[in-house]
């Protein structure tokens, strides 16, 4: 799992970010028990949208503005792939296109052992 803190001006976290209240959410994948996140941003309609990896494969995770994963997007907010059949597939970083289309980029590693 992953955390993203959200933190106010103040420089404390949010409490009313996250499902439980503390400013604190942990992303769950429908593919691994862990990843991590290595880029966000925010939707024109407010949602954040978090480039990561879970387990083997890319994900790209969207939250609502209150920090919940949104149910509507993926599976429980989580969509994941392959860039290529492989070992591992990282997002990277993710943007909303003017026309709404989600743009991940990311890496794709192959291990080959002699």
């Amino acid at each position: 799992m992953v955390n993203k803190e959200s933190v106010k001006s103040s420089n404390i976290l949010d409490p009313a970010f996250g499902p439980d209240g503390n400013g604190i959410t942990w992303i769950k994948y429908p593919n691994a028990d862990t990843g991590f996140a290595s880029g966000i941003t925010v939707a024109p309609d407010d949602k954040l949208m978090i480039a990561a990896r879970s387990g083997a494969d890319f994900s790209v995770v969207r939250l609502n503005a209150d920090g919940t994963q949104d149910k509507t997007f993926g599976v429980n907010g989580t969509a994941t792939g392959k860039f290529a059949a492989g070992n591992q597939s990282v997002g990277r970083s993710v943007s909303v296109l003017n026309n709404g289309n989600i743009l991940l980029s990311g890496l794709y590693e192959e291990y080959v052992y002699a």
